[in-house]
């Protein structure tokens, strides 16, 4: 019958529609992590660059080691971007050697450091580091936030010093985003389908 035709068609709208939906939301949310992955690996390359600029300097004897550690690490230590990055070292020991914006824990201990649900950041960073992987994922304390947010690590090991050049970046405004694309789009497919099943319902009169 025209109704059951009607009606059929409408479902494959709809069903056409939330699929394209969806597809698009995936691949924001995917197209914004890589980006923000992609940030926090340049920002840490350049600081393996730095150290490695700093290693031929000594390499050559212009410099000491001792003399080209630190003059690295003054440059590293300098780095910033966006609200709140920066970059920290620490070695395979899991010791900070330089953290830029807490230097009381310089020379401290950080394997036994966890986040509010029990992981082992800086040793999992670490491990993660060695076998070239690089990424971890956190909860933590964020300025201005009621409770820790997640955060995504990346690190880099600088082998002539045994170093691990990592920074990480908030992603709690990635899953903000996701959401609000999300209620566009459901807003979206409600309104076609309302017009749909308008048009339809006139049609079948």
């Amino acid at each position: 019958s025209v109704g059951a035709r009607l009606a059929l068609i409408t479902v494959l709208v709809i069903v056409a529609i939330a699929g394209t939906s969806t597809v698009v939301l995936v691949y924001l949310r995917t197209k914004m992590w890589e980006e923000r992955e992609a940030k926090i690996q340049q920002v840490v390359q350049a600081s393996h660059n730095v150290a490695q600029r700093y290693h031929e300097r000594a390499q050559n004897g212009e410099l000491s080691t001792e003399e080209a550690k630190q003059r690295a690490l003054n440059a590293i230590e300098a780095m910033r971007y966006g609200d709140f990055g920066y970059v920290w070292v620490h070695n395979t020991s899991n010791t900070m050697v330089m953290h830029p914006i807490k230097p009381e824990l310089n020379g401290q201990d950080m394997s036994q450091t966890t986040d509010t649900r029990g992981k082992r950041l800086v040793a999992e960073l670490t491990r993660s580091a060695r076998d070239g992987n690089g990424f971890v994922s956190y909860f933590w304390d964020k300025r201005g936030a009621d409770q820790p947010v997640e955060k995504v690590s990346f690190g880099k090991h600088f082998a002539p010093w045994d170093w691990v050049l990592a920074s990480g970046v908030y992603v709690d405004d990635i899953k903000s985003a996701f959401w609000q694309s999300a209620a566009v789009q459901i807003a979206l497919i409600l309104s076609i389908t309302l017009a749909v099943l308008a048009a339809v319902w006139l049609v079948s009169r």
